[in-house]
């Protein structure tokens, strides 16, 4: 291990920096408070783009540690030519250039191949506070690439020299580029070097390579990622708490004068129990608010709302009206309107919780979650 770090670190040292790759503030509508003022500098890096420039925007999941004072970067690598030598090379100068400017504490952030760079870069003798890596690939799916497997051997060689004070790695069910049963294996390599690193292995609820970028994913982890990297204490756990609370569910948009009425006393009780607002995230990330306003023997009214995906996504919150009907001998409520693109349906579950599906009628593609009342 001792060769393959000295290999890495020749690498950052000879290696040519992608061509006009730029650090820039990650939130250029903000003022960046300096190395002085802020609590440091995060430096997210993007996933390979394969075709076009990659999006500029941040994941939702940074938004907390802006916030809390840290100053964002994000480095812009261009994608032509681009190199896993010459993009691990970028960002190590770029760390080292925030080194130079004074900022005492440095965190390396990054989705996919920018995740795989923040785990090289973090391999040289250049102190690195943190690293936050979602979904960590570099070698193509199964599909795309005979080197699949490189992005679990690689891993696993990146985790035997990675020199960061703490480190995140997030790895996700449906991940296309994940050969899988990477968890445990990097959890014995990280147990045995004695380094404070915790594996965040197929979250429940959640999938898919991108799934780190949504709003869904920040909504349950942003906080808990912030206080860990903010701590102070010598052994810092992470760990999450409970579902956001109704005054943090900002996201949604409802139309003026919505309200949830009584049921009337001819209501089934399974029916009557749907009645007011429940919030859920799908698989996708995607967060659901579902409010059941009214019902009646044996129908509904109410509002699907939806909030963002990502912002490198054209996915804008939004709701619409639905009418549903109630069968008795199942409990399910079904909203199948012909002027509909959707079939939604829902069901109390044993819990308390609302079982809820999606299912687009043209594709028939299908989504379901578990939604949590919030009134």
């Amino acid at each position: 291990m001792r060769i393959l770090a000295a290999l890495l670190l020749a690498l950052l040292v000879a290696a040519p920096a992608a061509a006009q790759t730029e650090l820039l503030p990650g939130y250029p509508e903000k003022t960046l408070r300096g190395p002085a003022a802020s609590k440091g500098a995060v430096i997210y890096s993007h996933g390979l783009a394969a075709v076009s420039e990659a999006s500029p925007e941040l994941p939702y999941v940074l938004d907390p540690l802006q916030e809390s004072g840290w100053d964002v970067f994000r480095l812009q690598r261009r994608w032509a030519g681009e190199t896993l030598p010459s993009s691990t090379a970028a960002l190590y100068a770029a760390l080292r250039r925030l080194r130079g400017e004074g900022y005492a504490r440095i965190v390396l952030a990054g989705q996919s191949f920018g995740a795989w760079i923040s785990l090289a870069a973090a391999s040289s003798d250049e102190q690195v506070h943190a690293i936050v890596a979602l979904a960590p690939a570099a070698f193509g799916t199964r599909e795309s690439s005979p080197h699949w497997m490189r992005n679990a051997a690689g891993l696993y060689e990146l985790a035997e020299v990675v020199k960061a004070e703490r480190t995140l790695i997030f790895l996700f069910e449906g991940d296309d580029y994940d050969p899988g049963e990477r968890g445990d294996r990097l959890r014995g390599i990280f147990e045995r070097r004695s380094i404070i690193a915790h594996v965040i292995d197929r979250p429940f609820g959640l999938a898919g390579h991108g799934v780190g970028l949504t709003r869904g994913f920040a909504r349950r982890f942003a906080s808990c990622l912030r206080d860990f990297l903010e701590t102070t204490s010598p052994a810092p756990r992470f760990a999450c708490g409970g579902e956001p609370a109704s005054s943090e569910l900002v996201d949604f948009v409802l139309p003026e004068g919505w309200r949830v009425r009584p049921a009337p006393s001819g209501a089934p009780p399974a029916l009557a129990g749907m009645l007011g607002r429940w919030y859920g995230v799908y698989p996708s990330g995607r967060q659901v608010l579902f409010v059941v306003e009214e019902v009646g023997s044996d129908r509904a009214r109410a509002i699907y709302s939806f909030g963002p995906l990502a912002r490198h996504v054209d996915s804008q919150a939004g709701y619409t009206p639905r009418r549903g009907e109630f069968d008795a001998a199942t409990g399910t409520l079904s909203f199948s309107e012909p002027q509909a693109s959707s079939n939604l349906s829902s069901r109390l579950a044993p819990d308390g919780r609302l079982d809820f599906t999606w299912t687009n009628k043209q594709s028939g593609a299908r989504l379901a979650t578990r939604l949590r009342r919030i009134d």
